[in-house]
């Protein structure tokens, strides 16, 4: 049997693997970066799928494959603190409305329990209240910035009410567990207007 070819094979395999190696002495920091690159890679995918999962699992809104509904709270009543001499439910604006004035006052009687008329305080405009709630941290819990306009000529409609609810998003903990704004705060806000504009609105 000829092993010429092999040794010849052997020989050349020989001569490539220290040319190689000779290579990659003259530059050894190209050397590492071609080595451990791969490995920094396959790592940084590794990082990245753990940060989505965690965030799926563990963020602001969870994966809910099958959601069960849940009775809308109330309001919560603003409760004063030890460093707040005054807290007040909602603020809402404007102040010189009529209207705003009525759909308030049906919110405030229709929460569970009664909103008290010394707990909600009314503004010009939001820019005051944005003002307000600058100065006044935590003194309130959110606010009402209605806007009440004629409809159109050629709606069905009389008036169009709308508004912009704008929170306090000082972050709630209690016995060490954050308390989330949508359903502590906003939702219930959303639906005690929803349900006072639609009341007033039908009873004209």
């Amino acid at each position: 049997m000829n092993f010429a070819p092999i040794k010849k094979w052997i020989n050349q395999t020989k001569l490539l693997l220290w040319k190689n190696y000779r290579i990659a002495m003259r530059n050894r920091f190209l050397s590492l970066l071609q080595v451990f690159s791969p490995i920094l890679f396959i790592l940084s995918l590794f990082v990245f799928e753990q940060a989505i999962v965690m965030n799926n699992t563990t963020g602001f809104y969870d994966v809910v494959p099958e959601s069960l509904a849940s009775p809308i709270a109330p309001i919560p009543i603003c409760v004063k603190g030890r460093l707040s001499p005054q807290c007040w439910t909602f603020v809402y604006t404007p102040n010189d409305s009529p209207e705003v004035d009525e759909i308030v006052k049906r919110i405030c009687l229709r929460n569970n329990p009664p909103i008290p008329e010394s707990s909600v305080r009314a503004f010009a405009s939001s820019q005051e209240i944005d003002a307000f709630m600058f100065e006044n941290m935590n003194t309130t819990q959110g606010a009402y910035i209605f806007d009440i306009q004629d409809a159109p000529p050629n709606s069905t409609l009389e008036r169009i009410y709308s508004y912009t609810v704008q929170i306090n998003q000082t972050d709630y903990v209690i016995h060490g567990e954050g308390i989330n704004h949508n359903p502590y705060v906003v939702i219930p806000m959303q639906f005690a207007a929803d349900r006072a504009i639609l009341e007033y609105a039908t009873s004209l």
